[in-house]
């Protein structure tokens, strides 16, 4: 196996690795991640940019903070804008949010049920590269390419043996001349050799 695919292996691998770790690590310690689909955050967060955020109690929000919310809909999804005003209303707080990207602030108002936390970093495409290890294909990709780097593995044990072999034989081969004839063959790279090692 050359350099140049033992790196790509090696690379690939330890990609999976961080990937599985990071989000092991996240959900672990509780922080939560959310894949940018829209362009309603732009530029602050482009579509494909991971987010990754903390959960947080309602009246410890801030106006400007990015909070993360669910949305109004039955599917439950993630709702990352920014939030521009606080409304205390029968004697419940809400959020009110906006789009940095939007004409318009949000209709609905965020309230305690539904907020989630609030944005801690945003990483840039990120987002991509694990939408698509989720898909069939990118788990397909990744599986071929791991059964690509064990595959390389065993190939190149494989050579190892098979050249201790040949060194062994050669070996038992020099010595069984040398105990028949009495004469020593000469390596002919060795330091030794004044010409070609030859059989008598």
């Amino acid at each position: 196996m050359s350099l140049k695919d033992k790196a790509i292996a090696v690379t690939t691998i330890a990609s999976m690795i961080f990937v599985t770790a990071f989000i092991a690590t996240m959900a672990f310690c509780g922080v939560g991640l959310l894949i940018v689909k829209s362009g309603s955050m732009s530029p602050y967060m482009p579509p494909g940019s991971l987010l990754i955020y903390k959960p947080q109690e309602i009246e410890h929000i801030k106006v400007g903070q990015v909070i993360v919310f669910k949305g109004e809909k039955a599917s439950n999804s993630l709702i990352a804008h920014r939030a521009v005003s606080r409304l205390v209303k029968e004697g419940e707080l809400y959020i009110k949010t906006k789009g940095d990207n939007n004409q318009r602030a949000d209709t609905a108002m965020v309230k305690k049920d539904k907020l989630v936390g609030t944005a801690l970093c945003v990483v840039p495409e990120a987002g991509r590269v694990i939408a698509f290890t989720r898909t069939p294909i990118g788990m397909l990709i990744l599986s071929l390419m791991l059964a690509f780097f064990v595959l390389l593995q065993i190939v190149e044990k494989a050579r190892a043996t098979e050249e201790k072999v040949c060194q062994v034989d050669i070996l038992a081969d020099r010595s069984a001349y040398n105990l028949r004839t009495g004469k020593e063959i000469i390596n002919p790279l060795s330091k030794e050799a004044d010409g070609v090692g030859t059989y008598d």
